[in-house]
């Protein structure tokens, strides 16, 4: 019993770092932005912790995608939301908040689809769309380049709709990416562990770890388009059966 609480602690705790990022949001976020990843980071472990303990559940599979909702949904779109689509006031809500709702209806489609099994290619060791925890490092990492670029008074809805829209999109969208889950080769795991802790380093020592970690989101985004363009042409060239 308590083994099988182990990972879901882990897990409920990328939820209160999630209601952090919401919380500072307004008023600290460059520390909102380190509560997504610190969300991401326990989304990351509490799955391999389970299976190294051998307590996966159905229960702990539900609860993980429960809490994938705020912490890579509403917590970034939340964000987005504070700082560049908020209106100072003006009006009750701001207008652009309907895109903070596409981002997250997305988010919540997207795992929708995983949960149900109709992202098959999961088994093979690809998404069927971007997961969510890159959706929501695709909105909190442009943040963070905008603050350690030290121009966050650019930060405004022409830059972050679209943000948003694109990042909620590409989770949706029949695009088959890399499953960092799963790894073909020993080279492949290191090269991206190695990266994220590289930028998580560069982070916490005060440097631009944002900016470093929204180049490797772009590369891995890059990657799969390219593979999936290329893919689909090669599909296309094939000869018809007679």
């Amino acid at each position: 019993m308590l083994k099988a609480a182990v990972p879901q602690v882990v897990t409920l705790g990328g939820v209160l770092a999630a209601l952090l990022a919401i919380v500072w949001a307004p008023f600290r976020p460059y520390w909102a932005c380190n509560a997504i990843i610190a969300s991401c980071l326990c989304d990351m472990v509490d799955g391999r912790i389970a299976r190294a303990l051998g307590v996966q559940s159905r229960f702990g599979a539900e609860l993980d995608s429960l809490a994938d909702v705020i912490a890579f949904g509403v917590a970034p779109a939340m964000l987005a939301y504070h700082t560049a689509l908020g209106n100072g006031g003006k009006y009750f809500v701001s207008p652009w908040l309907f895109a903070s709702f596409l981002f997250v209806a997305c988010g919540a489609l997207r795992l929708a689809r995983f949960n149900t099994g109709l992202d098959t290619g999961e088994k093979a060791g690809e998404f069927q769309g971007i997961p969510t925890p890159v959706s929501a490092l695709l909105v909190t990492t442009p943040v963070m380049t905008f603050h350690e670029l030290d121009v966050a008074e650019l930060l405004r809805p022409s830059v972050m709709v679209p943000v948003l829209l694109i990042s909620g999109l590409l989770g949706i969208v029949r695009v088959r990416y890399p499953s960092y889950k799963r790894f073909r080769s020993r080279f492949g795991q290191i090269m991206f562990f190695g990266s994220i802790a590289g930028g998580l380093t560069l982070l916490v020592l005060g440097g631009p770890g944002g900016t470093v970690l929204l180049a490797l989101m772009l590369l891995y985004i890059t990657r799969g388009l390219i593979v999936e363009a290329t893919h689909r042409l090669r599909g296309s060239q094939d000869p018809s059966p007679l």
